[in-house]
């Protein structure tokens, strides 16, 4: 993982946990019929990220 001062990204099998900026707001990109999606998780916890992730987009 990524030390704090540095931006974090996470590979999951369906889309990518990703920050824009360092302690920046995380986001969920993926493909939807062959198109890229990213949306906004709003929050800047990675755990919480996750669990966002996983709860909205069924993963």
């Amino acid at each position: 993982m990524a030390a704090k001062n540095e931006k974090q990204k996470l590979k999951l099998p369906v889309g990518t946990i990703y920050q824009k900026e360092i302690h920046g707001t995380f986001y969920f990109r993926y493909q939807l019929n062959g198109h890229r999606k990213a949306v906004s998780l709003k929050t800047n916890d990675l755990d919480a990220a996750e669990r966002e992730a996983k709860g909205s987009f069924l993963l």
